[in-house]
């Protein structure tokens, strides 16, 4: 129901979404996106607008998060950007190597419990937690600026869902979404992305992978391969 609320919205990075008992992703029917990552364990999921398909490349995918990549029109570069989601109770050092490997991403969004006045106060309180001070040295060390929202961003306890990019980027303009009924509010990014020459013209053929069939095949072959002598 929350996607097709942000249906303008052309990627979409959910974060702690629902699952079953075991963890597994819950299936649903979406009119306009289509589910391009997820790991179990993770807590994040992404989506992307259909005539998008084929642009957004997942680089890497664990349980700290996501890392996406694009490329615009008349960039050189790649663009890398990424979700994450800090579960309750982890240990700073679990923080810092999962930082290490978002140090060539121009955006990062996510869930880090991270507090520090430094960052205006406005939504988090005007405490600070390791996980803050973490984020602080992290962000000096690879000239990362952060975007401080105006609200708080958990409607009881003072948490901030921040968003980092890096300082040769252009300010982002990041707002958030409150009013759909949810503990966390949404972040939205607006950026002005130039799409890749004739990708909408280009009508990329794709097609919805059943990933328990996926499964179900493979465990298929491993047996026959077991079955006639084969590694």
């Amino acid at each position: 129901m929350v996607i097709e609320v942000l249906m303008w919205v052309d990627v979409l990075i959910v974060i702690d979404g629902p699952t079953t008992q075991d963890g597994e992703y819950v299936d649903h029917e979406c009119k306009y996106y289509e589910l391009i990552s997820y790991v179990k364990g993770s807590g994040v999921e992404v989506y992307i607008k259909r005539e998008w398909l084929g642009w957004v490349t997942v680089e890497k995918h664990n349980e700290f998060g996501v890392v996406l990549s694009y490329k615009e029109k008349r960039k050189e570069k790649k663009t890398r950007m990424a979700g994450i989601y800090l579960k309750p109770n982890r240990s700073i050092s679990y923080l810092e190597e999962g930082m290490e490997d978002l140090e060539d991403c121009d955006i990062i969004m996510g869930d880090l419990n991270a507090r520090n006045p430094l960052w205006g106060g406005k939504a988090g309180d005007n405490e600070t937690n390791q996980h803050g001070r973490t984020i602080k040295k992290w962000t000096d060390k690879n000239g990362v600026d952060i975007v401080e929202h105006d609200h708080k961003t958990f409607r009881t306890v003072s948490v901030i869902d921040i968003t980092l990019y890096k300082k040769d980027e252009t300010i982002l303009k990041v707002h958030l979404v409150d009013k759909v009924g949810l503990e966390h509010c949404g972040q939205v990014v607006r950026k002005c992305l130039e799409e890749p020459v004739g990708l909408i013209e280009r009508s990329i053929a794709w097609k919805k992978v059943d990933w328990k069939e996926v499964e179900e095949k493979l465990k298929e072959l491993d047996e026959d391969g077991r079955k006639n002598g084969k590694a």
